[in-house]
């Protein structure tokens, strides 16, 4: 039997009939599809890296197949005539064929006749459908584990590791939630997958292959942690009316309430079991996020028992760090700023270490100086460069201009900050309008309008890429972030002595081409890749206020030095003594939105807030302190000398003249104060201005009259800068102690 068939197909090949050697052999043809059939099967769901690898070669050549066999069914009539109409026409049929749909009705009838051509017809039908039946049966092995998951979620009694609810399955919500998972093994996590399909009821087969095609990884990652992913717009989403009238009402589309959202994901029933629901919203449209979060808060949802906290992904820079102050009752809203973030990892890098929080302070300005530790004197000139002067470029240039102040040994020698970008005359003024501080005179800063292509800015570049030391670079692009980056370090490499005290920072602001960068970056070596979302995507950064316990910590024991030295609170030194660095903070922070009028209530706020942002910076300078001082053990040794001094009832003019040291150190503070209070937006009180009540600083004009030189301060106000290195000093024994 075989032989004949072998026989019968030789001599319809040998005489030129190709189709008819198949036509005549249904047998032969049976066997190739059924061949055919449990290799494409075999291929698709093997679970192998080959075929990971080779599961779009595999669609793509399905597609080529359906897209054969088409033209040849449309090779008739009017079709045969049209070169357009017969490239466009077998493409969209073969394209439907991954959806279960055929167009055997429009092929050529001779070719319906041919045994040959319906069974290549039907191998590329049958290929295409097991193809797309793959996906169809992972989402649905996906809704099953997600309804277990959810089932076993609700018998809880109660969610002791808390609530939390994702908007959409991306990289940062992945991300933050592996984070999480790590942390607290019992949480419940819910991410919701976004989609545009038919009303959120039920899902095509082609809407299926499209949702698992693009997010099928990401899904395998939600489910590897753990994580319910549920199905729908949800509260993050839309929701279209179903209609059965005119297209007109069909298209109206409505936004779900709050309520009606929960209620769909069933998030509401869970949060009736925890004391601590947070939602993400980290959605690419801002203002998108922004509806999104106020939606909650009117969600009667937000009425249960415990705490809620709203995580809403937006730049802090443009005012929506006012919802913030939005905060009510058990909700809270915290704004999640991506750009300040990266720069928060520039100047205080945090891990967990056997679980506590080790802070690292690598890039710290001080790090790439030359210092005459026995007078703690800078003896080279700091200077940074920032290109690209977006969110992330001018929060880079506020940090390094508090942090990159200097008392130097030549008197004449300041720290000098450039930033370069071709539009920056035309974003400059809404920044220095909200900093005139930090405008170019006697500010150290120089502002440069030029494209970073040009000629000019690599004849700039040359005259002061001996002396640059820091460079971050944030032009917006990844690619153009990286090329710079090669070109400056190159360029650095050919007109520098060494490059010792020289580093270059790049912005990363794609996920997918941190690799790429880092790799690079390590090879090169002095170039230092930041700003990804598997770096800033982790709860100590989001969630936790990584700085809170340092700054704390620093208020009250600085307190306790103000108080030690000030002979009217003496008596109440013991009575301090007794409450805890948290209760002293917020006992502080309770007096916000505190006054008889709204200007009063706006003032008291700000004045809180000012005081807290430089406890935080505070506790990060004391690195810098701590450096110049000539590290740990001769800072310690130095706080006995003062302290000692002290004791011995010595006035403060004599500690300085003995000390040289912490005159400096008091200077330097000083210097770093008022860069502080420059980035903050505040200016030194304007002449023939005074403010009400003898007060030192005006909140709401923004006037703060020791924003002056060192030299033009009273005692008592210099005592509060060393009082400052005082607490620094202190609290490096501390730590060496602990």
């Amino acid at each position: 039997m075989a032989n004949m068939i072998i026989l019968n197909i030789q001599q319809a090949m040998a005489e030129g009939k190709w189709l008819e050697a198949l036509d005549h052999n249904v047998t032969a043809v049976n066997i190739i599809v059924a061949l055919l059939i449990v290799a494409v099967v075999l291929m698709i769901n093997k679970r192998d890296n080959f075929a990971k690898k080779n599961f779009v070669l595999t669609g793509i050549l399905i597609l080529l197949a359906g897209y054969g066999v088409y033209m040849r069914g449309y090779w008739w009539e009017g079709t045969q005539c049209s070169v357009f109409a017969l490239g466009l026409r077998p493409l969209l049929s073969a394209i439907e064929m991954f959806a279960g749909h055929n167009d055997l009705i429009e092929v050529d009838p001779s070719c319906k006749e041919s045994a040959a051509y319906m069974t290549m017809f039907a191998i590329a039908h049958t290929a295409a459908l097991a193809f797309t039946s793959v996906f169809t049966l992972q989402f649905f092995k996906y809704n099953l584990k997600n309804w277990w998951m959810y089932g076993k979620a609700q018998m809880l009694e109660h969610i002791d590791d808390g609530l939390y609810v994702f908007s959409g399955i991306t990289e940062r919500t992945l991300t933050l939630a592996t984070d999480i998972r790590a942390n607290h093994k019992n949480a419940v996590i819910i991410i919701t997958d976004m989609y545009e399909g038919n009303n959120g009821e039920g899902a095509s087969t082609q809407s299926a292959f499209v949702r698992m095609t693009s997010r099928r990884d990401l899904l395998e990652q939600a489910h590897a942690i753990g994580a319910i992913v549920r199905r729908g717009r949800s509260v993050f989403g839309r929701k279209r009316e179903r209609a059965n009238t005119d297209a007109a009402t069909l298209m109206n589309v409505r936004r779900r309430t709050a309520d009606e959202s929960l209620n769909f994901t069933g998030v509401d029933k869970l949060m009736m079991k925890t004391d601590d629901t947070c939602f993400f919203i980290f959605g690419e449209d801002e203002n998108q996020n922004i509806s999104t979060v106020l939606r909650l808060q009117k969600s009667s949802c937000m009425k249960y028992k415990g705490s809620k906290r709203i995580f809403c992904l937006v730049n802090s820079a443009q005012g929506n760090a006012l919802f913030e102050k939005d905060s009510v009752d058990d909700v809270e809203i915290k704004v999640v700023d991506a750009s300040s973030l990266s720069v928060a990892l520039l100047s205080n890098a945090v891990k967990r270490d056997t679980g506590k929080m080790v802070h690292e302070y690598e890039f710290h300005p001080v790090n790439f100086i030359d210092i005459d530790t026995e007078n703690a004197l800078a003896t080279s000139q700091f200077n940074a460069l920032v290109l690209g002067f977006g969110d992330t470029g001018t929060n880079a240039l506020r940090w390094l201009y508090e942090f990159g102040q200097f008392q130097y040994a030549d008197e004449e020698m300041a720290s000098q900050f450039y930033v370069v970008d071709e539009n920056i005359n035309k974003i400059r003024g809404s920044f220095l309008a909200k900093y005139p501080g930090l405008t170019t005179e006697n500010s150290g800063i120089k502002y440069i309008n030029e494209d970073y292509n040009t000629e000019a800015f690599w004849t700039w570049l040359e005259g002061r890429i001996e002396k640059l030391n820091y460079v971050v670079i944030a032009v917006g692009d990844d690619e153009r972030d990286i090329t710079l980056a090669v070109d400056i370090y190159e360029f650095a490499e050919r007109h520098r002595k060494n490059l010792e005290k020289f580093r270059i920072f790049v912005c990363s602001y794609n996920d997918e081409n941190y690799e790429r960068l880092y790799e690079i970056a390590r090879r090169l070596g002095n170039i230092t890749i930041f700003g990804s979302t598997t770096e800033i995507f982790k709860e100590h950064y989001i969630m936790e206020d990584f700085l809170l316990p340092l700054s704390q910590n620093f208020y009250y024991n600085y307190e306790r030095q103000r108080i030690k030295g000030t002979a009217s609170e003496a008596g109440t030194l013991e009575q301090f003594k007794k409450k805890t660095p948290e209760e002293c903070w917020d006992e502080r922070h309770r007096n916000r939105n505190k006054g008889d009028d709204s200007r009063k209530r706006k003032e008291s706020n700000l004045k809180v807030e000012r005081q807290e942002s430089q406890d935080r910076v505070n506790a990060l300078h004391i690195y810098t302190k701590m450096m110049i001082s000539g590290g740990r053990d001769r800072a310690i040794e130095r706080y006995a000398e003062v302290t000692g001094a002290l004791k011995q009832k010595m006035t403060r003019e004599e500690i300085f003249e003995r000390f040289p040291y912490f005159l400096n150190l008091s200077r330097l503070e000083h210097l770093r104060w008022n860069a502080g209070h420059k980035t903050l937006g505040y200016v030194p009180l304007p002449d023939g201005e005074q403010i009400e009540g003898g007060k030192s600083c005006d909140e709401i004009h923004k006037w703060h009259k020791c924003m002056v030189p060192w030299e033009a301060l009273s005692m008592d106000y210099k005592w509060y800068d060393s009082l400052v290195v005082l607490t620094s000093y202190y609290l490096i024994k501390k730590a060496a102690n602990e």
